[in-house]
């Protein structure tokens, strides 16, 4: 008897300890859940500011180059401006190798602006697009089914990544009062 007694005792100490363990067991696995869960926010939120951060980056290197990159659309504008006034009128006042080097010049910056992703468009729709396109010259109709639309492109538009760095330029019927 008092051995069953020695034993049950023992049993009940021995419960009490498993049961103790089983609680800290249970704490320390909360613990390390949360710890867990924590540990995945905080990558999260890391991940989250350097996207930011790399973005803020994009961004101000591309309102640092804005100016140059405006000034070499400029540029090619001009440059097209005049071999299309050489071309169309026969100037004899430029030979023919200063002729070769202003188209030199001219491709030499369409390729750099195109290297950096500044891609030239023309919009395809016959509708004037006010977000891709700027009037540069308006031409009188009396069909009112010409108004709104566009009659030619003057010059491409630019883009890089599919945002618009500038406008197409475009002549546009509107009504003649």
């Amino acid at each position: 008897m008092k051995k069953q007694r020695y034993i049950d005792k023992k049993k009940n100490l021995y419960n009490q300890n498993i049961d103790e363990l089983n609680v800290k067991m249970d704490k320390l696995l909360n613990f390390f859940e949360h710890k867990i869960a924590f540990d995945s926010f905080k990558e999260q939120q890391i991940d989250k500011l350097h996207s930011e951060l790399q973005e803020y980056k994009n961004n101000l290197i591309a309102k640092i180059n804005r100016p140059f990159i405006n000034g070499l659309i400029y540029l090619y504008d001009d440059l097209d401006k005049i071999l299309n006034r050489i071309e169309n009128e026969n100037n004899e006042e430029f030979s023919e190798k200063s002729i070769k080097i202003i188209k030199n010049i001219f491709e030499d910056i369409r390729i750099l602006l195109e290297e950096n992703g500044i891609i030239p468009y023309n919009e395809l729709s016959e509708n004037f697009n006010p977000t891709r396109q700027q009037v540069a010259k308006k031409i009188l109709t009396k069909d009112k089914n010409l108004v709104g639309k566009v009659a030619n492109s003057i010059r491409p538009g630019f883009e890089l990544d599919n945002i618009v760095i500038r406008k197409e330029k475009v002549a546009v019927y509107v009504l003649e009062k």
